[in-house]
């Protein structure tokens, strides 16, 4: 009995040594091959990589972020992120669909990735600077790194580039990665260091004068979220002229981007709003509950904590909070 089970332990431990060697060889042919000179080899060792889900080969994969054909940059793009997430299943969509659904590295970004993606924001190919932008927003949310400062030099560059573009789903794409790389929080730094340069929030400020209303309202969120005080005058006369004119939705986003800026030039217009019919209900009157707490510290998160329970209103309250740094 002793020698049959031996025996047994004996093939069992061999047949998972040989499982072991065996992956670890189809890793290394896939390595391998990415260098390759031959662009199906390079895309089919993509592809195993991105089946096996090797992460130590994250490295590997982000340098064909610079591989002189846009379809293997692509490929590449879309395998690191599918590498990275902790639920490659959601990163489905490519880049766009894993950062629309807020997905962060849950493995460390690899030497060089951050680098290699920020200088394929330039390509010259436009897929290629959609899938590395959104990509690099993916990366810079990582809580296991800091971006090197070539790359932020190159991404602010590279998104600056984007917001003079004449494509429109170019500009909103770079306002959305812009909205996510330099969101800043009372509670910790942004995922890349501020201040924003110039052209970059001149072309912020420009996004706010498209007819787009998405663009508009992105914009303004965009330099909410990164705290940019700089605007605060551009955002003042937007609320000013749509609390005015209309629609509402772009004034909520002004007040929206002030309250974050919690500057203190805003603080007697938002003591204004406590009694304006304009803030009695709907988004507006969430987003004024949430500018007097932010520069009046009246207590008014006391009513949002109440808001949070609505059906409609309650998501947007329960983001102020969560920005407060108040649990819902």
């Amino acid at each position: 009995m002793h020698s049959i089970g031996l025996t047994f332990a004996l093939i069992v431990a061999g047949t998972v040594t040989g499982a072991s060697l065996g992956a670890q060889s189809s890793r290394d042919q896939a390595l391998d091959a990415l260098r390759s000179p031959d662009v199906e080899r390079r895309r089919e060792a993509l592809q195993q990589i991105s089946r096996a889900g090797f992460p130590d080969a994250a490295g590997a994969v982000a340098a064909l972020a610079a591989d002189p054909d846009d379809t293997i940059q692509l490929a590449a793009l879309d395998t690191l992120i599918t590498l990275l997430v902790s639920d490659p299943a959601q990163a489905g969509g490519g880049p766009r669909g894993a950062f629309e659904a807020g997905l962060e590295p849950a493995r460390p970004v690899p030497s060089g990735a951050y680098e290699a993606v920020a200088a394929a924001m330039s390509d010259t190919h436009a897929q290629v600077r959609l899938h590395a932008a959104y990509t690099f927003a993916i990366l810079a949310t990582s809580k296991q790194g800091l971006v090197s400062d070539s790359a932020v030099v190159a991404a602010r560059g590279a998104l600056g580039e984007m917001l003079a573009d004449s494509a429109h789903d170019v500009r909103l794409a770079a306002i959305g990665v812009a909205a996510r790389v330099f969101r800043s929080s009372p509670h910790g730094p942004p995922p890349v260091p501020s201040p924003l340069p110039e052209p970059l929030i001149e072309g912020l400020i420009a996004a706010m004068n498209q007819s787009d209303l998405r663009e508009q309202t992105a914009a303004m969120q965009a330099l909410g979220h990164a705290r940019e005080t700089r605007a605060l005058e551009a955002l003042t006369e937007r609320f000013s002229f749509h609390r005015a004119q209309g629609p509402r939705e772009l004034a909520v986003a002004a007040l929206d981007a002030l309250a974050r800026l919690a500057h203190p030039a805003s603080s007697d217009m938002v003591r204004a709003l406590a009694s304006d019919p304009w803030a009695a209900n709907g988004d507006p009157y969430t987003a004024v509950l949430f500018a007097r707490e932010r520069l009046l510290h009246d207590g008014s998160s006391e009513t949002l904590k109440k808001v949070a329970s609505d059906r409609r209103l309650g998501a947007r309250a329960r983001d102020y909070l969560a920005e407060l740094g108040l649990v819902p």
